[in-house]
C-alpha cells in the first residue's frame, strides 16, 4: 500500500472523490451474514485534468448481484442534459418485441413528403416506446434507485440492511431478463 501511495504522489494525481455508495467492492460473505466491504475502485486525476474539468464527479452506481464491484461513471460536468436535445435512435431490441412489427406496419403512413412520413413514424415510435416498451426501463431505474439508497445508508453493510437488498437484486434480475427478451 505504501508503494501504491508513493506512486500516486510521484505521478501528482489525486482522488476525484465520489457520489453514491461508499463501498465499491463486496467480498465473500460469511455464514452470519457479514462480510468484507471496501472502497477499492477510485478515479485519479492530474492537475491538468482538474483544471480542464473542474466540475468532474465520479458516480458510484449501486452494486448488483452480477458483479462484486460497483460500476463507476466519470461525469465531466453535472449539467443536466435536456431530453429534447437527445437524438432519436432506433433500438434493435424493439424488433424482438412481439407487437413491434404489427405496430410498425400500422404506424407507417406514407405521404408525398418523405421527411413528414419519417417524422410521423418517429413520433409514433417514441409514444410506443414510452407506453409499451418503456415500462421496463422505468422499473429498472426504480430498482436501481432503491439499491442505491440501501447501499448509501449509514447502516450499510449491517446484516439487516444487506438483507434489504436481496429482494431488489432479484427484481433487477427479472427486469433484465424481460429486457433481454424485448
Amino acid at each position: 500500500m505504501d508503494r501504491f501511495n508513493n506512486q500516486i504522489n510521484d505521478c501528482h494525481v489525486s482522488d476525484l472523490g465520489f457520489k453514491g455508495p461508499r463501498f465499491t467492492w463486496k467480498g465473500p460473505q460469511n455464514f452470519s451474514g457479514g462480510g468484507l466491504f471496501e472502497r477499492l475502485d477510485r478515479a485519479l486525476a492530474s492537475l491538468n485534468f482538474l483544471n480542464a474539468f473542474p466540475d468532474s464527479i465520479v458516480n458510484v452506481l449501486p452494486c448488483t448481484k452480477f458483479s462484486d464491484h460497483n460500476s463507476l461513471i466519470l461525469l465531466l460536468s453535472e449539467l443536466p442534459v435536456s431530453k429534447s436535445s437527445k437524438p432519436f435512435r432506433f433500438e434493435a431490441m424493439w424488433l424482438e418485441h412481439e407487437t413491434f412489427k404489427d405496430f410498425l406496419i400500422d404506424a407507417w403512413k406514407q405521404s408525398d413528403d418523405l421527411n413528414n412520413t419519417l417524422n410521423d413514424l418517429k413520433d409514433s415510435i417514441i409514444v410506443w416506446n414510452r407506453d409499451v416498451f418503456g415500462f421496463i426501463e422505468k422499473r429498472k431505474r426504480q430498482i436501481l434507485a432503491r439499491l442505491n439508497g440501501i447501499q448509501k445508508s449509514d447502516a450499510y453493510p449491517s446484516r439487516f440492511v444487506c438483507n434489504l437488498e436481496i429482494k431488489p437484486q432479484n427484481e433487477l434480475e427479472e427486469v433484465l431478463k424481460l429486457e433481454e427478451m424485448k
